[in-house]
């Protein structure tokens, strides 16, 4: 089951459309359940079912849930998301992508109804706890269609949540992720291991923009990893402070 997040309640409300129909273009299958919860500037929130379908400047996937208002910059909104796709589509594997602009460290989710909240690391934090204590596990892959969000304070965040992470540490376009070509590879090996599926991600990503964008990047991380590199940091950054004119000169170069 992909869960898709889809906070678009401000000026990337546009691309919120694009994305719906890059989903249709390949859809939920019997083995692959794809779900969205949209919130837009005009009207209430939605949670749809992304079906296949043909129209390419239309989201035809039915609506299976309307919602009042959504604040997405409060953690309960993505609790109740992730909750609910849970609940009624079961599966062996989660997928959790977050749709937004980003700001590293400093959150995402923006909300211009709700005079601009966004999700902080620390709230971002607790929404994952109370999802994955709901589960039972972490989740196998949490995505961020999202600016900037590629930061070791992000993943640290994160880390105890899921096993998986994709993120960028540059901008991304407007035009977001291909997820027709990751849907694709998703739906022909839904069995095949999680890091394959971050890998498809990274790598249509990388297709799509060759010829779109001039700076660009798309990474799959191994979450379990995070405390090494969190760990050799903080090893550096003790021996730079401890002698910090025999190496200053050395780092500047």
């Amino acid at each position: 089951t992909v869960m898709v997040y889809i906070a678009a309640d401000n000026d990337l409300e546009r691309y919120a459309a694009f994305d719906l129909n890059e989903m249709e273009r390949v859809g939920s299958t019997t083995a692959v359940n794809v779900v969205a919860q949209v919130d837009g500037l005009e009207g209430d929130g939605r949670r749809l079912f992304v079906t296949r379908d043909s129209a390419a400047f239309e989201v035809t996937s039915p609506v299976v849930e309307m919602l009042d208002e959504i604040n997405t910059g409060e953690p309960s909104a993505l609790v109740d998301f992730a909750a609910w796709a849970i609940r009624n589509y079961p599966a062996e594997r989660y997928a959790l992508v977050l749709w937004d602009h980003g700001g590293g460290w400093q959150g995402l989710a923006y909300d211009a109804t709700a005079q601009h909240d966004s999700l902080s690391m620390a709230e971002l934090g607790g929404a994952l706890a109370l999802i994955t204590r709901g589960l039972g596990r972490p989740l196998d892959l949490i995505g961020f269609d999202a600016c900037l969000m590629g930061q070791l304070e992000v993943f640290g965040a994160i880390a105890p949540y899921g096993r998986y992470a994709v993120a960028s540490e540059e901008l991304i376009p407007g035009n977001g992720w291909d997820y027709q070509g990751v849907l694709r590879f998703l739906n022909a090996d839904p069995s095949g291991d999680v890091p394959a599926v971050g890998q498809a991600a990274v790598d249509s990503f990388m297709r799509f923009y060759s010829r779109r964008a001039a700076l660009y990047s798309l990474s799959v991380i191994d979450l379990a990893r995070v405390g090494d590199v969190t760990r050799a940091l903080s090893r550096f950054a003790g021996a730079v402070s401890a002698n910090p004119a025999a190496v200053a000169e050395i780092i500047g170069d």
